[in-house]
């Protein structure tokens, strides 16, 4: 028996019991729980992503048509922390040396533990932006080009700029400045058109130059620069306003901005080009001359763009 706040009031035993048994419930130590395995921070707020024996790195860099290739080639590498159970860290390095108009491909064991970061590095001079493409994630077969089951790195990386994980943005293929190009295509024949089909995954055109040489056919003959993406009909982007006769070899210079007919001299004609973006592969530049004569001839064209991979 018992008195509460010594105010006279009795309380039997077993209500006192009861009352003292739930205020000891009431202040019982927790219980702390074993934290889980995941893919969140670790102390002192590193990311990090748990790998298992059978986690393979995977790197893929596509080939690149159109981009010359160094002497010697392209060095690429590829560096990665990993924090073992432990808590040891491990740096792993994988420097690479191929053609860029081959491209690299390759997949590597993991040590089990926690990987920190990856980084991706051009140690080769003069790569501009849009000419390496990395993706890089995390496989468990040792299978290249198998679909990632972790996307970790995926955009371009030039000789002043690397990419990472975690800290990296993810960069689609036709994303950036891309590279400045110049191609050189073939002759036609006489009486033909020139039709230049893209190779680049992207591309935008920005000047052409060619010499049309007319025949001594009668009729005068208009340049026409068209492009025709990919299924779909050409479509025109310059034409030069001034007739070119028969038996005459002129030169003609257009580009994306120039002023109309900024030149008339007879010899030498420019005229600008309207500009239509980013061209996909397989996509053509034409140059179409109208009332084209058999023995008329396009010869020494240049190509001048930005590409993307």
């Amino acid at each position: 028996m018992s008195t509460v706040n010594g105010g006279g009031i009795v309380l039997p035993d077993e209500v006192e019991s009861s009352i003292t048994s739930a205020a000891q419930e009431a202040t019982a130590t927790n219980v702390e729980l074993v934290p889980q395995v995941s893919a969140s921070q670790m102390p002192g707020g590193v990311a990090a992503m748990p790998i298992d024996p059978s986690t393979y790195l995977q790197v893929v860099i596509p080939a690149n048509p159109s981009f010359p290739n160094p002497s010697g080639g392209v060095s690429v590498t590829i560096n990665a922390r990993i924090l073992s159970p432990a808590q040891q860290l491990t740096y792993c390095s994988w420097p690479q040396t191929f053609n860029v108009n081959s491209g690299i491909s390759f997949a590597s064991d993991l040590a089990p533990g926690y990987l920190l970061s990856v980084a991706v590095t051009v140690t080769t001079l003069g790569i501009p932006d849009g000419v390496i493409y990395a993706v890089v994630g995390l496989i468990h077969t040792n299978v290249v080009n198998t679909p990632n089951d972790t996307l970790l790195v995926c955009g371009y990386v030039n000789s002043r700029q690397p990419i990472g994980w975690p800290s990296g943005i993810l960069r689609t293929t036709s994303e950036g400045a891309g590279f400045s190009t110049a191609v050189q295509p073939a002759n036609p024949g006489a009486g033909n058109f020139l039709l230049y089909p893209t190779v680049d995954q992207y591309f935008r055109l920005l000047g052409i130059s060619f010499t049309f040489t007319t025949s001594a056919a009668a009729g005068n003959r208009y340049i026409v620069v068209a492009v025709q993406p990919v299924a779909y009909p050409a479509v025109w982007v310059g034409v030069c306003p001034t007739a070119q006769p028969a038996g005459q070899a002129v030169i003609y210079e257009a580009s994306v901005n120039m002023a109309v007919a900024a030149i008339s001299a007879g010899a030498v004609e420019t005229f600008p080009l309207a500009d239509v973006g980013q061209l996909a592969a397989g996509s053509y530049i034409d140059i179409l001359p109208q009332n084209l004569q058999a023995g008329d001839a396009i010869t020494g064209a240049t190509i001048t763009g930005q590409a993307w991979l």
